[in-house]
């Protein structure tokens, strides 16, 4: 007696668990529907944050040209400046110094050129993007800072 009471317990225990999972089959299909939807949903709201964050990014890269490109163009003027005073010193100052001024040229010529060819790719991201911003930032700084010590030089 005790050990068909003890199976139909262990049976009535089963089947207490079983019973949930047993869905009609249009249970099964409505809720499959329904996943598929929020899925759907999902998936587009992923897309849609994918490219307003390409779109941010693109804006950045621009607005970061923007600035730059202004930077550059200073740089540009103060160099032509540096190589026009330097025109009417003589000809021992000017030999010293040429060689620094086309060095200062060729450096802002090549940060131009890195920063007009730059385009901001997917597949490379943001981190790339962070680095190549660090790094002309740097170079732009570095640049600046040779071409202030120059004309100090130039004045004393």
């Amino acid at each position: 007696m005790r050990k068909a009471l003890l199976t139909f317990a262990m049976s009535a225990v089963i089947g207490a668990f079983m019973l949930p999972g047993c869905k009609s089959p249009e249970k099964k299909v409505e809720d499959a529907r329904e996943n598929l939807n929020e899925a759907k949903h999902d998936l587009r709201k992923a897309q849609e944050d994918s490219i307003r964050a390409r779109q941010d990014s693109l804006a950045d890269v621009e607005r970061f040209r923007r600035e730059e490109i202004v930077r550059v163009n200073s740089n540009d003027s103060a160099i032509a400046a540096i190589r026009a005073h330097t025109r009417a010193e003589s000809k021992a100052i000017r030999d010293k110094n040429q060689k620094k001024i086309d060095e200062l040229e060729a450096r802002n010529n090549e940060l131009k050129k890195q920063l007009n060819t730059y385009s901001y790719d997917d597949d490379r991201g943001k981190s790339n993007w962070r680095k190549f911003k660090h790094d002309f930032s740097r170079d732009m700084d570095s640049l600046g800072h040779d071409i202030k010590n120059l004309v100090s030089s130039k004045k004393k």
